[in-house]
Order: structure tokens, then sequence, then C-alpha cells
């Protein structure tokens, strides 16, 4: 178990050396806003789902067309242990993917944390939205979903951990927006892309300390266009505006606290434009208007604890703040045209360290509330208005003449509505089925249809008053071939436990040879639910056809009835289902269980990866619970850290490949007193994986001027393969300045069967700041990095010729940052130093490598290190 708030102590101490004053233009608390009253969210009715679940804390979340094609926006989220995944769906049934998995120094047993995510369109020649991250291994990566998956390139390095990545519209002219990362160098630095693809980097900005979070918005009427926005550590809200295209920072109020996020919305209608609303690090929430250039701050909340994360957006047609806390609620922020309100939508066990606000659920009334949990929840947080719904398993299908189809349907409730639900089903004459329906509760009902026309016919089903819902219709096309095909049963009515399975049968009737296979696949699935059948394809030839099902809950299901279909359809045209309704309960007896957050990974022979096991505990179990291997496995060789846990809590696994003779079963067994509990994990495995050996300078590569205003250098860097010969290498540059060009030859190496020299020329302005360069070989599985630092050859002469007086002072004034920083580090433990990259030092990415699930603490981070929220 860590501890969540260790290094708190390091953000504590930083401001009692910067001392704790009261912000500039703040109103005391008079503004505070206030709960509940007469307001027009006061009657919402307020549901919500998990949608997701991952043994990590989760960051922040995104939203865009991050899946070209898929007909509806996604959400993008990252997690403290470097997975970003990608969730879209509806209603009850969604889909999470895995779209990148960020390492330090691309070690997969080390994974880096990523703290934000933008999504835009920045890559204009492409279709949909690109999603860009930050994150601990000092990286800006752009992500991408083309031809069927997700791809991944590093396109700015920084020198220490960034924090938050914007997206916006910077500077004219440019195609494409610009980039706006900030981190704990204390640096805002715009990353700009050329016509070529490549990144430019300028800094706008430099502060002594960390800035935890940048916003770009359009909020000076003054100057034209969208300015930036930076706060962090130093309390400071700093407004950065391109005049004349210089870039002007401006600190526009000081908060006497550091700030821990931003985000800009019109709530107050007495002031113009939007205000900037930012959290601190005491637990209040300060409004910055800007009335005619004159910027003043006012406190308009304090929520008596940490703030983490805020989002704008729209309820109701109301503007509204989203905000998550350290006492673990989701709430909402906003003004009734008198005063500032806060209502709470969502509260759970545990601190909320995200949030987000989006119409991403068509099936729901306007924008959909996220949270993002410290336990690695996703949930979604929505409101209808009261009525119902009916809902079909499919919209057509063909029947055969006078057969009868046994339709099941499910009826569901929305917005609160708990009443008597009517259903019309109108048709033309031909038609045989019951014409009126009552129900007094939502669930999976059936009704018998039969038709004695060939052709076409459209059957309806309306919703009566005094509930409200839309009309549903299905197409029955009658055909006199007479091979009719049913399920049997219908309609299946189960109860199952939280964490359990269950295993049913059903049977598909048929007379003959219907003469097409049959697909059979689930419906509308609830996330956390998993229905597996022993067959996916049948083929109806006149005898019974027996099929398995085995139903599975996780954890992130709560109790209660879900209700979904399972479905078989054929290629002419025919579609049969069963309606399943599943009551979830709620089970009194002590236990716990054991989860792998993934079922199998694939890892090649040396690779060495690690797996994280949750424990969780069932109706407040306690105790310890003992882990073993179950047994013992040849080939590979498993580690379990910790052997001993009380739960909740998270293991490592950690294996080494020896041998490519797999499959290989790892089964952890868990024991406390006399319950054994114990889950599978499937490693598959290939061969070594083609590895290079880089080899380059090792002292700063000097820029030395060579008439006219160019500085020139050039060095070259020595491949070797490792375990065989590799083709198809690519070679790059990331990191130049503005007016840098570099020529690489080879730019690409078809095959590398031996050692090959790879030279680089550098050409650059004479006051260019250029001091680090990051050269990327990679191939469709892999990616190396290397590091090269560059110094002017003049600095490098006036440093060698430095006297005494100048060795002193920078000795004294050496000493006193070290001082300082241990100061304002304290807290931090042995353990926390940041891991810079060193010269000339390599990292190697396998893209098609084994992703470790180990979360790992880290004293450090977004927010002046408030990441600590771990179990």
């Amino acid at each position: 178990m860590s501890d969540p708030f260790g290094n708190i102590l390091s953000h504590i101490t930083t401001l009692l050396l910067l001392g704790t004053v009261l912000p500039l233009g703040a109103a005391p608390i008079q503004a505070q806003a206030r709960d509940s009253g007469d307001d027009p969210l006061s009657d919402v009715d307020f549901q919500h789902q998990n949608l997701y679940h991952e043994n990590s804390l989760l960051f922040r979340a995104t939203f865009g067309d991050l899946i070209p094609g898929n007909g509806f926006d996604e959400m993008a989220v990252c997690s403290k242990n470097g997975r970003i995944t990608v969730t879209y769906g509806s209603d009850m049934s969604w889909t999470t993917e895995l779209a990148e998995w960020a390492y330090i120094d691309n070690n997969p047993n080390d994974p880096a944390e990523v703290y934000s995510l933008a999504a835009g369109d920045i890559l204009p020649d492409r279709a949909g939205d690109e999603l860009v991250s930050v994150d601990s291994d000092y990286s800006v990566r752009m992500i991408t979903y083309d031809n069927g998956s997700w791809n991944s390139k590093t396109i700015w390095r920084d020198d220490d951990w960034l924090y938050e990545v914007a997206i916006g519209e910077l500077v004219p002219g440019n195609e494409g927006p610009e980039l706006v990362v900030v981190g704990e160098s204390g640096r805002a630095t715009l990353l700009t892309r050329s016509s070529d693809d490549t990144w430019t980097s300028e800094v706008l900005f430099r502060d002594n300390f960390a800035i935890d979070t940048c916003l770009i918005t359009d909020f000076d009427p003054f100057v034209p266009g969208n300015e930036i926005l930076v706060a962090g550590i130093d309390r400071n809200v700093t407004l950065i505006e391109r005049i004349e295209n210089d870039w002007i920072p401006t600190d526009i109020s000081f908060l006497g606290s550091s700030v821990i996020d931003l985000a800009s919305s019109d709530l107050d209608a007495s002031i113009p434009g939007e205000e900037i609303y930012a959290s601190t690090f005491d637990g209040n929430i300060f409004m910055i208007e800007n009335r005619n250039g004159s910027f003043s701050a006012n406190n308009v909340h304090h929520e008596g604890a940490m703030v983490y994360c805020l989002e704008s957006g729209i309820l109701d047609d109301e503007n509204v703040i989203v905000m998550s806390t350290w006492n673990n609620r989701v709430a909402l922020l906003y003004n009734d045209n008198t005063d500032f309100r806060v209502r709470e939508v969502y509260r759970e066990d545990y601190v909320i360290p995200g949030c987000a606000i989006f119409d991403v659920d068509p099936y729901h009334k306007g924008a959909e509330i996220f949270s993002l949990s410290g336990l690695g929840y996703i949930t979604m947080i929505y409101h209808d208005d009261p009525g119902a719904d009916i809902i079909l398993p499919f919209n057509e299908t063909t029947v055969s003449m006078n057969e009868t189809l046994s339709l099941p349907f499910m009826v569901r409730y929305k917005g609160g509505y708990n009443g008597i639900v009517e259903v019309e089903v109108t048709s033309d004459g031909n038609v045989s089925t019951e014409h009126h329906l009552r129900f007094d509760e939502e669930g999976i009902y059936k009704t018998n249809i039969s038709i004695d026309r060939k052709g076409q016919h459209v059957i309806r089903f309306g919703i009566a008053p005094p509930s409200e819902g839309p009309s549903r219709e299905l197409i029955v096309r009658v055909v006199d071939d007479d091979r009719p095909v049913f399920f049997d049963p219908v309609l299946l009515n189960e109860k199952i436990g939280a964490n359990r399975q269950i295993s049913r049968d059903l049977i598909v009737m048929s007379e003959r040879d219907v003469g097409n296979p049959f697909l059979i696949e689930p419906v509308r699935v609830p996330t956390g639910i998993s229905i597996v059948s022993n067959r996916t394809v049948i083929d109806p030839l006149g005898e019974p056809i027996h099929i398995s099902l085995i139903v599975s809950v996780s954890p992130i299901v709560s109790p209660g009835a879900t209700y979904f279909f399972l479905r078989m359809s054929s290629t002419d045209g025919r579609s049969r289902a069963v309606g399943l309704t599943i009551h979830i309960l709620e089970s009194s007896v002590t236990d716990f269980d054991l989860i792998f957050q993934r079922t199998s990974i694939e890892a090649a022979v040396g690779d060495n990866i690690s797996v994280d096991l949750l424990i969780v505990p069932i109706n407040s179990f306690q105790g310890i619970v003992n882990l073993t291997l179950a047994d013992d496995v040849e080939g590979i060789s498993v580690a379990i850290l910790p052997e001993h846990i009380e739960p909740p809590g998270t293991v490592s696994v950690a294996i080494e490949v020896l041998q490519d003779t797999g499959p290989y079963f790892v089964t952890i067994r868990g024991a406390s007193g006399n319950l054994v509990r114990e889950e599978t994990f499937m490693i598959e495995t290939s061969p070594p994986r083609p590895d290079i050996l880089i080899e380059g300078p090792q002292d700063p590569v000097l820029l030395a001027r060579e008439g006219g205003d160019v500085l020139r250098a050039e060095f070259t860097l020595n491949i070797t393969p490792v375990q065989g010969t590799l083709s198809d290498v690519r070679v790059e540059v990331i990191g130049a300045s503005p007016g840098t060009t570099i020529s690489i030859s080879p730019s690409e190496l078809r095959n590398i069967p031996y050692r090959v020299p790879v030279t680089f020329r550098i050409d650059a302005p004479l006051n260019t700041t250029l001091s680090t360069l990051t050269v990327i070989f990679s191939n469709d599985d892999n990616e190396w990095i290397y590091n090269i630092s560059l110094k002017k050859a003049e600095e490098a002469k006036e440093n060698s010729g430095s006297g005494l007086p100048s060795w002193t002072f920078s000795l004294i004034i050496g000493i006193v940052i070290i001082i300082l920083l241990l100061l304002i580090h304290k807290g931090k433990g042995a353990n926390t130093l940041n891991r810079k990259r060193q010269h000339g030092e390599i990292d190697v990415r396998n893209k098609g490598a084994s992703h470790s699930d180990t979360a790992h603490e880290r004293h450090h981070g977004r927010s002046g290190g408030l990441d600590r929220m771990v179990r």
C-alpha cells in the first residue's frame, strides 16, 4: 500500500518557502458558491454507469473524431501506468481499446505516467482528429488510428517531465493548429509543424517553478486571435499574447496558492466575454475577469479539499464548470444570474483526479459528465427527460409464410420514470400480433408475430401517454420457402453473483436445411458483462443445435437487473434473437477475487514483462491473501511481488521469457484461511526481437562558424545489428530549433547486415538556442532513440578559459541552488530524483513488445507531485 499523501510534502514545503499571502484583487469568500437551492439544475436527476476499469489512477480525458468513419466521437483517457485508452459506444454498451502504452526509457517494466491529452485536426491531409499526449518520459507523442490500428510517433522531447498539452490556433498563416506544452522545467513551449512534417520548438515563457497547467482561449478582446494562459507552483496566472510577432507574458493574477488547473467559460452574464477559472492547492476556485484590459480575481468557491480538475461545457443550456476533487466527488459550478452555485452529481469512496464533459453518447440527452477515479474507473454521469424507450434486437428480418416470429424486445425506463408503459403495435391487416401491450416495470418481454401474405410489412411499436418515448419500426419480409428457424427458449432470466459467472444452454430449432449459415453474436451487452458462446457460426440442417453460453460479470457492474440480446443472422436476411435478463446479486459471503487486467500478452524470448494482478475484497473481506504460483512452468521464470497483501491492492507478476516454446499459462493462487482463488494468464511467445547497437560521439558536438551567419556541425552514428539483419530502418531527427536544417546520409537503411555509418550535417543560425537533438531510428516493429548534445564552439572556448573568480562564483551559485532544491523537494525520498537523460543514452522501444501493467510509485509529477493518489 502506498502513501497517497507522501509527496504532497514537497508542494507544502514550496508553499512555506514562498510564503502564503492573500490573492491580489480577490474578494474574500463573499462570492462563495452555495449548494442546492432554487436554481436551473436543481431538479435534474443524474444517473451513472461505469464504462471501463483499469488498475491505475486516471488523470485526464479528451474527445474527438479519433477513429475516422466510426460515426461518432470517441473519448481518450490517460493513466498513471502509461496507458492511453480510447472508449466509445452508446447507452449500456461500450468498447475500450488500448491506443498507446508509454514507457520510461522504453523499458516495458517502467511505465511513464501520462498526465495530459488533447485532440484536434493537426494533420489537415488526414481524415479525423489526432491525439497528442505528454508524460514523465519528457515526450510529446502523436497518436493516430489508421488502417485498423493505433500508431504512435514521438514528435518532441523536453529535458524534464511534461504535465499538460493544449491545442489551438496561435500563429496566423500556419497550416493547422499549434501545440503548447508545460511541465517541471518551468517553460511554456510552442510546437509548430512544418510543411515537411517536422516540428520546431520555441520557448514562450520561463518560470522558476514547475508549470502545471496551460490553456488556449480568446480571453483578451483587444488582441486578435487566441491567447495562452499558464499557471503552477509560483501561484501566478500568466497571460501570454502574440503582439507584433513577439510573445509577451503578463502576470494577471496572484492567487496565494499553487494553481492546479485552468478552464474558461462564460458563467457570469454580467461580465463581457469569457472568464478564467482557476483551482488552487488550498481548495479554492477563483474567477479571473478581464474588464477593458484590467484583470481581477474573485474567490467564487471554497471546496474544503483540493480541486484537481476543471472542465467547461454546456448542460441543459447552462454554461457549467465540472470539477473533480480530493474529497471524492464530481460537482458542477455555475451561475444562476444572481450567485454562483455548486451541485454535486457523483461521489465515490476515493479521490477523483479527472473529469470531463462532452456529448459523446447519442442515446442520452445533451452532454454527459465523466468521472476519472483514482481507482481506475471511467464513470459516465448522465440525465434524461422522464419517459421510456423500446429497444429491438434487430430492425429487419425475413420469415416464412405463416411462421410465428417470437420477438424479444426491451422496455427501458429513462430519467427516473417509474410508471406504467403502454405500447401500441400497428401494422397492415395481414399481421397477426398483440396490438396493445402494458408494462409496469422495465425489462425484456416478447411478442409473437405471424404474417399470412408475402411481401414486405412494417410493424411499428409506439409508446402511448403518459410515458413518452420514440417509436420503433421492424421491417418483416415474408417468403414462401417454408424454412422456419427459431431459438428455444426466446427469453432467459438468470441470477448471478457479482464477480462470478454462470453457464446456460440454448437450442436452435429447424425442420429442414435452412440453406444458409447463421452468425451468432451478443447485442447491447452492458459494459462489464461478457458473454462467450461455444459456437459463433451454426448451420441449421433440420436437427436441434445446442449452444452453451457462459456469462461473466466483472467487479465494475453494480448489483441490479441488466438486459441484452443474443442474435443470430444469416446472409439471406433472417435474424432471430434471445432476450437475456441477468439479475446481479450482491453476495453476502465475505470473499476476495483475483483479476488480471489482461488475460494474455505476446512476448519475445529475452523479454521481461510485468503484469498487474488486482486483489479485490468482496463484502468487506479483511485478512491477508498469500499468493503463490500454482504450477511451475518450464521456459519462463515468474516472481510475485509482494507475496502477501491485504485487499484491495495490486501485486506485480514479473515474468522473464526464456524459451520460444509457448504458449505458457501462468496460474496464480491466492489463499486466505479456507478461501482459495486462482487466476490464469497466457503468454504467446516469439523468437528474440532484432535490435541495433548505436555508437556515437561521447562529448558535445561543436557548432562552429564557417563564414556568413551559419553555424555548422557534423557527426556520425555507427549502427550495428544485434539478433540478425534489420531492414527498412528509417532515420529522422527531432528537436531542431527554427532556422535549422539537418541533412542525413543515408536517411533510410534498406538493410543493416553489419556495421553501417550514418552521417548528420547541421546548419544553424548564429542566434540558435539548439542544445540537444534526438535521432530516431525506426521500422514497423521497433524504435531506437539516441540523444546528441550540441554546444557552440565559442561558448566551449569561453568556458575552458574561465578564471578563478568565475569558478568561485559558479561554485557558490551551484551550492545555493542545490540547497534550495533540497529544501523544495524535501519529503520526496531518496528514490525521487528525476531520471534526466544523459548524453549519448540510447532508448529502445519495441512497438510489438509486451506491455507492463505495473504502476510504479513516483514522487514527482503533475501538479507538483499530486499524482500520489494511488492505492
